[in-house]
């Protein structure tokens, strides 16, 4: 059996086909949408809010039909954006070291998206490792008051849940990496307003004040605008930040405010690595931020549960010395 010859495509055709191929592909690279990946082992999700989640008011939710979208990030595993089902992904603490402590982490994305992996469930395996249970927020990120009310919610379940999970109540953090961060201060230092504690079934019974904070490169206080304030009663606060990603807006400036609140803080500016380094695995001095926060959190935690008073001495004037705890020698 013959076959009559195939058509000669029209000049150019074959070139504008290569084109098309090419974009083709480019538009299926690293950005593209993935099936979700499953959380990892041992790990548990817990939904966020009730029923859908609530926008806070004055804010205008996206489309809510488009649907959440996974993908690899360059370098840093799986994330997530479009996020409109808030959710926590908790990780168990080793039980043979739990502390009774948990910290709730917000990983970064500028609000386009969350780093869920890198600065999420790594850091989870990290410190479950030594104790802290941890849980992961899945926050929406189209609006900032979305997100300081997902952090909000997210501090108010776990501390109404916290029998369920062996956590005591009064040793609840919350923590974030860069936009995770400026949703952790957020939560903190932004006064809530009556309408926006009116979308929270728990605001009447259950306190959404952190008990501590653990702030990776986060976004400057400054971008959480007039409304935000540090007062004596601010979450005693663990800071990161490296010489080469702004640390003066980034860590300096919030340090100098709780210094001038009298609330207790350890800060580490490393002078390797730079924005969104997570764990910092390849980097020998930050790489070391997990093992110095958990021995800064063990020092924090109450010997009969909470943590102690996060207060600091008074400030001695500019020039003055701190009295001797005993008498000088004298010499014969």
């Amino acid at each position: 059996m013959t076959f009559p010859p195939s058509p000669r495509p029209a000049p150019g055709a074959a070139a504008a086909l290569l084109v098309l191929m090419i974009l083709g592909s480019a538009a299926t690279g690293a950005h593209a949408s993935e099936t979700p990946p499953g959380l990892p082992e041992g790990a548990l999700e817990i939904p966020l809010w009730p029923g859908p989640a609530p926008v806070p008011p004055g804010i205008e939710a996206p489309d809510t039909a488009s649907r959440e979208s996974w993908y690899h990030n360059e370098g840093r595993g799986w994330s997530v954006r479009r996020i409109a089902a808030p959710s926590l992904h908790y990780f168990a603490a080793d039980a043979r070291k739990a502390t009774g402590a948990a910290v709730i982490i917000a990983p970064g994305g500028g609000f386009n998206t969350v780093v869920i992996e890198h600065e999420g469930w790594k850091v989870a395996r990290r410190l479950t490792a030594d104790g802290v249970a941890v849980f992961v927020l899945k926050y929406r990120h189209f609006a900032p008051a979305a997100a300081f009310a997902d952090g909000r919610r997210a501090m108010r379940l776990v501390r109404a849940r916290s029998p369920e999970w062996n956590i005591d109540p009064g040793r609840i953090g919350l923590g974030g990496f860069s936009a995770g961060g400026r949703l952790a201060l957020g939560a903190a230092a932004v006064p809530e307003t009556p309408e926006e504690a009116a979308l929270d079934p728990l605001a009447g019974t259950v306190s959404s004040r952190p008990d501590f904070l653990l702030l990776i490169y986060p976004s400057p206080f400054r971008s959480l605008g007039e409304r935000a304030v540090v007062e004596a009663d601010f979450p005693t606060s663990f800071l990161v930040g490296t010489a080469g990603d702004h640390p003066t807006e980034r860590i300096g400036a919030l340090a100098a405010l709780l210094r001038e609140a009298g609330v207790r803080f350890e800060a580490h500016i490393f002078a390797r690595g730079g924005h969104g380094f997570g764990l910092g695995e390849d980097l020998p001095a930050a790489g070391r931020w997990p093992e110095l926060f958990l021995t800064w959190l063990n020092g924090e935690l109450g010997p009969e549960g909470g943590l102690v008073p996060a207060t600091l001495e008074p400030q001695r004037p500019w020039g003055t010395r701190r009295p001797p705890s005993r008498p000088a020698s004298v010499m014969p």
